[in-house]
């Protein structure tokens, strides 16, 4: 069971350093898309070049444009040696890389130990490793991309074909109903308040979350997210002031909750 733990961490560090080139390079992709394609449209314009890919061109410094070396990119480690600085030209390396591989890492080993190794599993770890990508983006830019909540959406939908947990009729209800629940919140803040509370991407995260979990999932989130948010906000309130409009990405949140709900054990959870 050690060697399973070693290497489900060693796979789970090298998933999060693959998670972080998701992290840096896609919501750029994304606002490129948005803003070259207008509606309508469905040709690219040639006025800018395109964002990095997620596989290709490999990874590099952002600063001196130096090809990261295959020494220079191992998990965790070579940050450390580095002292969180780029060799060539000695640019600030930001922690949330290495903190993403460990938390990876850490998220993935959880999961086998609570699990072992079977199909469910498997699910299972796909499902952590999208929430991590999305938690993470969300922070940066306030921004949960289509391309992760959808795709993780039908991929739960998928999975409900083997997953001893949900059923697909299960996991089809809690994901309308995942949706709808936050879509009904927002507009009755949206009434009082005059401007959105949440983002249409909370309401496909939460979606995605029923099909991986379904409403049992979406209850405990429910329960898990918002006093998750709000000690954030109690600790920011004397900075910001009583009266200031705080805003944060709530998608960290329901990831939190979402996969505390899907992973963990019934009596956990209770």
């Amino acid at each position: 069971m050690a060697l399973s733990f070693a290497g489900a961490a060693l796979g789970g560090a090298l998933i999060g350093s693959f998670l972080n080139v998701v992290i840096a390079r896609l919501p750029a992709q994304v606002d490129y898309a948005l803003g070259q394609m207008p509606p309508g449209t469905t040709t690219c314009s040639a006025d800018d070049s395109p964002p990095p890919g997620i596989v290709w061109p490999a990874s590099h410094c952002p600063t001196c444009k130096h090809p990261i070396r295959l020494r220079d990119n191992i998990p965790v480690l070579s940050w450390m040696l580095l002292r969180g600085r780029c060799r060539d030209c000695g640019t600030a390396i930001t922690a949330r890389y290495p903190l993403v591989e460990v938390l990876t890492a850490l998220l993935t080993v959880t999961v086998v130990a609570i699990h072992g190794l079977t199909p469910l599993t498997g699910g299972l770890l796909l499902m952590t490793w999208w929430l991590v990508a999305l938690a993470f983006i969300d922070l940066d830019t306030q921004l949960l991309p289509d391309v992760l909540t959808l795709t993780g959406l039908w991929a739960g939908l998928l999975f409900s074909l083997w997953n001893p947990l949900v059923t697909p009729y299960v996991a089809i209800v809690a994901a309308a109903a995942g949706y709808a629940v936050l879509w009904t919140i927002n507009a009755g803040y949206r009434q009082l308040r005059g401007h959105d509370g949440l983002g249409y991407g909370d309401f496909k995260l939460f979606a995605m979350i029923g099909a991986w979990g379904g409403v049992d999932a979406l209850i405990t989130t429910s329960l898990i997210a918002p006093v998750a948010a709000l000690l954030v906000v109690l600790v920011q309130m004397p900075r910001k002031g009583l009266h200031a409009r705080l805003e944060l990405a709530f998608g960290p949140y329901l990831a939190l909750g979402g996969w505390i709900a899907v992973v963990a054990t019934p009596s956990i959870i209770t």
